[in-house]
């Protein structure tokens, strides 16, 4: 199988979470450094709400449907808030305020996939996905 170009994929040999950088570079975030909270803000295994606002959020596992915590106005405003799904399956699935004229504010994850969001005035807005987004009136 072809190596991945771009975004986030997990190496099934090491069990690493791998960014493809803008320049092509392997940035590898080990199964260690995800655990012990240095390379993570939340392991989301699947269970309530999301409740950081900045970092790196690790879906573990593809059931569940969970709310992000909205960001607060001028407290939270810049933060980005990255989530990687390194399950084995599909299904997991986050809901955030999202100010987009489409309505979207759901994103529902398979294996490899990622969301990029960045807080500004209340709201989540998104700045990459290969995560399907959903949503609308």
């Amino acid at each position: 199988m072809a190596k991945p170009t771009k975004g986030i994929h997990r190496d099934v040999t090491t069990g690493e979470a791998v960014v493809i950088g803008p320049r092509g570079e392997e940035i590898r975030f080990t199964k260690d450094a995800i655990r012990s909270g240095v390379a993570v803000a939340q392991d989301a295994p699947g269970v309530g709400d999301i409740n950081v606002k900045e970092g790196l959020v690790v879906l573990s596992t593809a059931t569940g449907s969970r709310a992000l915590a909205d960001p607060v106005a001028g407290d939270d405003d810049g933060k980005r808030l990255d989530f990687i799904c390194l399950t084995a399956a599909s299904g997991a699935t986050i809901g955030f305020e999202s100010p987009t004229p489409d309505g979207i504010d759901t994103a529902t994850f398979t294996p490899g996939e990622a969301l990029s969001l960045l807080a500004y005035g209340g709201l989540w807005y998104i700045l990459s996905a290969t995560a399907a987004l959903s949503g609308g009136p």
